[in-house]
């Protein structure tokens, strides 16, 4: 069997060409397309002006025109997280995302983990906490932590406001 190269035919459509020359329009412009693209064409327009009423009359704290908030929720407390460590030699220090390699967020997302943004401690604190503590452990084997804390303090967002409580994990080297 012979290779024959594919070539491009031009089809003859001799009815469809007749009656465009012969009425000015296709086969199918008949008068219910014309009023189901009319139709479609007006419910179209009034379903963007209900969109467009509806983004007008939102109310501003929301996103980006939903009926609830999304990002603008507001809190009605904030934890201020705290990380101590005492070392072999006594020393009593802040630990801090660059004692770890971390970066700001990222410890305060693990740390999150452990005491929640509501002062909810996590059931898996103390295997957390004792992983933070092993991991600068590993940075400073001069000088080990052999105990770490971690005190959630639980502050109400209302200028004046004292904190309310404290939420404490503890580790301490076996």
């Amino acid at each position: 069997m012979a290779f024959q190269p594919l070539s491009l035919v031009r089809i003859a459509h001799d009815r469809p060409a007749a009656e465009l020359e012969a009425t000015g329009r296709r086969p199918t412009d008949g008068p219910w397309r014309r009023r189901v693209v009319a139709a479609v064409s007006v419910l179209t327009a009034l379903w963007l002006l209900a969109q467009a009423l509806v983004a007008a009359s939102s109310v501003v704290q929301t996103w980006p025109v939903v009926a609830f908030p999304m990002f603008s929720a507001k809190r009605t407390s904030v934890v201020d997280r705290d990380l101590l460590a005492v070392t072999r030699g006594g020393r009593q220090l802040t630990v801090g995302p660059a004692d770890f390699g971390l970066t700001d967020l990222q410890l305060v997302n693990y740390e999150r983990g452990m005491v929640s943004d509501t002062g909810m401690v996590g059931p898996l604190a103390a295997g957390r906490l004792e992983r933070l503590a092993l991991a600068w452990n590993r940075g400073h084997p001069s000088d080990p932590a052999v105990s770490m804390t971690l005190t959630g303090t639980v502050s109400p967002v209302r200028p004046g406001a004292h904190p309310t409580y404290a939420r404490v994990v503890r580790w301490s080297a076996p």
